[in-house]
């Protein structure tokens, strides 16, 4: 007897949206139709890879930037704002440097297109941590103080998915990739390239280690008596509160 029909629709970027439909009589399925994407929508069509050349990842941080500027997720759940053109290249700026630096001195696979994404889902979580810090303090944001977080949120939110996964000393296998070479090599490659009303932070290391004092705290967490609030024990409950409302995957290795 053959079989009821099943009807499995496939969109396809790569094809033009010519009719593809036919019957297969082993299977009992009809595969018919390719969609061509819409022009904006293959804009952002990108393959799950590492992006392996300075043009694939400049391309796709510009095109996450672009895609964000119109949407909803550039504006912030707490207070509407916007990134300004000068947030908007210290974002790009940054981001494109820790990638390249961690690409090359680690390896290939030791970055990708996600913690490109991930960056992007930091940046919102850590304004709304500040809005509601102030709300809760009954503090307002002045003028120019907007872009100066904007920028603290990005350099922040750039170090928890670059350079916390960095050692703090050399290995054998990768000399080169420590936190440390990490901050100094994007810093000299940013240096002088914005503008100082904007520009307030130029160190991942400061700017993450700076919200780790503000959020972890034996005001905000109950820290047991004999346990010591060390550097590395405040930047892995901070990383771990984070991921988890933001299900992001985290690994908590000790050496």
């Amino acid at each position: 007897q053959k079989p009821e029909k099943q009807r499995n629709s496939t969109i396809d970027p790569q094809n033009s949206p010519d009719t593809m439909a036919r019957w297969d009589n082993e299977l009992g399925q009809v595969y018919h139709v390719y969609y061509q994407l819409p022009k904006i929508a293959s804009f952002h069509r990108w393959t799950y890879k590492s992006l392996t050349s300075h043009q694939e990842l400049e391309d796709y941080t510009a095109s996450k930037i672009e895609f964000l500027k119109d949407s909803s997720d550039l504006l912030m759940v707490n207070a509407r704002t916007e990134f300004s053109d000068d947030v908007l290249l210290i974002l790009s700026k940054y981001l494109f440097h820790s990638y390249r630096y961690c690409q090359e001195e680690v390896t290939d696979s030791f970055v990708s297109q996600r913690d490109v994404q991930r960056v992007f889902k930091l940046i919102p979580h850590l304004w709304n941590m500040e809005v509601n810090r102030r709300k809760a303090a009954n503090q307002s944001f002045v003028g120019f103080e907007v872009n100066v977080l904007l920028v603290s949120c990005i350099l922040i939110s750039i170090a928890m998915v670059f350079y916390v996964r960095l050692p703090v000393t050399p290995t054998r296998k990768y000399p080169k990739a420590t936190r440390s070479l990490l901050d100094q090599y994007v810093t000299s490659k940013v240096q002088g390239e914005f503008p100082s009303a904007v520009f307030h932070e130029e160190s991942l290391k400061n700017a993450l280690e700076a919200e780790i004092r503000k959020v972890v705290t034996h005001d905000n967490f109950d820290i047991p008596d004999g346990v010591a609030l060390t550097p590395a024990l405040q930047e892995n409950i901070f990383c771990m509160i984070a991921c988890i409302q933001l299900r992001i995957p985290l690994a908590v290795i000790d050496n």
